[in-house]
């Protein structure tokens, strides 16, 4: 299993906003629109698979403290972030080959063998998914421009006088807030960030039958 807090670059210790910023600056910077190093869509896909983990506070706990023993059942998921955020590849460069990917995930709970033979039994879960801003399309806001200050960057140096010491260090820009980008509107539902949390409620339906 990969280090998934190494790919984002963090530590165990970040916390969901600290392994939301790392990723969003992280899938900026490996768009395949952005990056055209041969690497970067590995790359990307690593990140987004990473955050699909630590983003959700439960997969986090889950992948933190695996279990020993599993019980339960597997489904399929047909759209992972990628997909949701950028598309698949086929569609950026206008290659046909790449098709959707998908991306095995399992919900696991626990039900008495007794409970389980006197009837069908259901159980229902949600899902925070990180998904496109429909209301500006992933843009961000209304005509967006490089930050004139961090020049796209969303990162600027810092320099603090402590007697007779000079400290530099690295911090989020204020003026456009780490994005990177200006908007002369910004985006009043991701807040300039072009992505969003959306939850989405299941249920799934069990039902044992002898043969």
């Amino acid at each position: 299993m990969q280090d998934y807090y190494k790919i984002l670059g963090l530590s165990k210790e970040a916390n969901q906003e600290e392994i939301k910023k790392a990723f969003r600056k992280l899938a900026l910077k490996y768009h395949p629109d952005k990056n055209n190093s041969p690497s970067a869509e590995q790359k990307f896909k690593d990140i987004n698979e990473a955050y699909g983990v630590l983003g959700d506070v439960k997969k986090r706990k889950q992948y933190d403290n695996p279990p020993q023993r599993h019980s339960g059942f597997g489904f399929r998921e047909d759209e992972d972030i990628w997909s949701q955020m950028f598309g698949n590849f086929g569609d950026i460069f206008g290659n046909n080959n790449h098709r959707k990917r998908s991306k095995s995930e399992t919900l696991r709970f626990e039900i008495e063998f007794n409970d389980l033979i006197s009837g069908a039994k259901s159980t229902t879960f949600s899902k925070s998914k990180t998904v496109i801003c429909n209301s500006c399309s992933g843009i961000g806001g209304e005509n967006p421009k490089n930050c004139i200050r961090c020049q796209g960057t969303g990162k600027v140096k810092m320099v603090h006088q402590v007697g007779s010491m000079r400290i530099q260090n690295v911090a989020n820009c204020s003026t456009c807030r780490g994005i990177g980008k200006t908007f002369e509107k910004v985006c009043g539902s991701c807040s300039g960030l072009g992505i969003k949390e959306e939850v989405r409620k299941y249920r799934v339906n069990i039902k044992m039958e002898e043969i």
